[in-house]
């Protein structure tokens, strides 16, 4: 795994409120916030919430894959995917 540049997680959503728009970490500071409308909004917080997480899984899924290769070129969209994640091209 590389050294982190954002923000640590875990993020979080403000539980308190229907339609949140603000991500928060784990201090209650603000991460980021996000525009749009209802539900849309809503599933946009819930998947940047999970950003972190889902990054700390497919390191680990990287690291540790030891099987015959992923089928339809799936390791490498998941090289891609991480790398995107880390502000590269």
């Amino acid at each position: 795994m590389s050294d982190t540049k954002h923000t640590p997680g875990p993020w979080k959503t403000r539980s308190d409120i229907d339609n949140p728009r603000l991500i928060l970490d784990e201090n209650n500071v603000n991460v980021a916030e996000v525009f749009g409308e209802g539900s849309i909004r809503r599933s946009n917080v819930a998947l940047i919430a999970a950003s972190p997480d889902l990054l700390e899984a497919a390191d680990r899924v990287l690291d540790g894959w030891d099987h015959p290769p992923m089928p339809d070129g799936a390791m490498g969209r998941l090289r891609a995917a991480i790398t995107k994640a880390r502000g590269g091209a």
